[in-house]
């Protein structure tokens, strides 16, 4: 199954195709250029196959009004491109590092160091902290459609 995992910023949102849970390609762009990354991403990988999406909720406490303004642009271009039958999980931050990592205290590093274990940098060709937070995104988008059968 094709997941895709997005980790919003205004300046550096990490974007990340998965395949069964392993990240296949990943891209860190500004978010006025999403549109584009996520229209490459129909055309050459997963068509319209997607199975479900995990974006990142920077949560109505966050320091900046615009990464909830990004979050909310990355769902708009996911919903044009794939229409509304996909899940879309937007889990906090802690959720998701919980469900994926362990702990809801991991940090960015600890992120790092799970996509480091599991050899992400090398097929991502990044080392990039936001791609490979979007990378667990998409993970978690897979365990989570796993666990809804």
């Amino acid at each position: 199954m094709w997941t895709l995992g997005i980790d919003p910023s205004p300046t550096a949102t990490g974007i990340v195709v998965a395949l069964d849970g392993e990240p296949v390609e990943g891209w860190c762009v500004p978010v006025t250029q999403v549109a584009q990354v996520l229209e490459l991403v129909r055309e050459r990988t997963v068509g319209g196959d997607l199975g479900a999406a995990c974006i990142e909720d920077p949560g109505r406490y966050h320091l900046t009004k615009q990464a909830r303004v990004a979050a909310t642009a990355c769902e708009r271009e996911v919903k044009r491109l794939w229409g509304r039958k996909i899940p879309i999980y937007k889990p906090r931050p802690q959720t998701w590092r919980k469900a994926v990592l362990g702990t809801g205290k991991a940090g960015k590093r600890g992120a790092t160091i799970f996509a480091e274990i599991n050899g992400w940098p090398q097929v991502l060709n990044t080392n990039d902290h936001n791609v490979l937070e979007a990378a667990c995104l998409a993970r978690y988008a897979y365990d989570e459609e796993l666990v809804r059968g």
